[in-house]
Order: C-alpha cells, then sequence, then structure tokens
C-alpha cells in the first residue's frame, strides 16, 4: 500500500483539528449533556466521526494540565470543570467571593 504524500497527510491532520475544535467550542459552549444528535446537529458531522474526536478530546484533557474536562454520561458528553476547581466555579455562579 503507498504512503499518502506528506501534504496530504498534513491537511487531513489540520481538518481534523479544526473539526475537533468544533467539537471543542460546542461542548465548551453548552454547559449541560449533549447526546450524538445534539453533537450532529449543532457540528453537521457523522456521529462516527464525533464519537472518535470526543474520544480524543477527552484524552488530549487528560493528558494536559487544565482545569476542564470531557465527562461521559450514558452516551453523552459534556465540558466541565475538575471537581478540585468546582468551588470557584461555584462561588461565581453564586455571586458570592
Amino acid at each position: 500500500m503507498a504512503e499518502k504524500p506528506i501534504d496530504e497527510s498534513l491537511e487531513m491532520e489540520k481538518t481534523e483539528v479544526e473539526a475537533m475544535k468544533k467539537i471543542e467550542a460546542v461542548l465548551f459552549v453548552s454547559g449541560r449533556f449533549l447526546g450524538m444528535k445534539d453533537l450532529i446537529m449543532l457540528s453537521d458531522m457523522n456521529p462516527i466521526i464525533i464519537r472518535e474526536l470526543v474520544e480524543k478530546l477527552k484524552k488530549s484533557y487528560e493528558e494536559k494540565i487544565s482545569a476542564l474536562q470531557i465527562l461521559e454520561k450514558n452516551g453523552m458528553w459534556k465540558m466541565d470543570v475538575r471537581p478540585e476547581f468546582s468551588h470557584l466555579t461555584t462561588k461565581l455562579a453564586t455571586g458570592s467571593s
């Protein structure tokens, strides 16, 4: 099997990164768990690709230093603040400091 030209591989990676950013933005702004139907509607992407990108995004957040994480529950996903930082968001949400 012939390898893809470097330019074509880089273009595919760039497209995947842009698609992952789209999913990331949707999860960030929603503030709630989103199911596959929601993600399809909001991103206009194939469910197989969405699932793959969400898993990559979730792994990315697990591996980097971040106060954020991607949670999965009953086939739905949500971006949220890690539990060790939840006291900060509670203060902000309630208006107390």
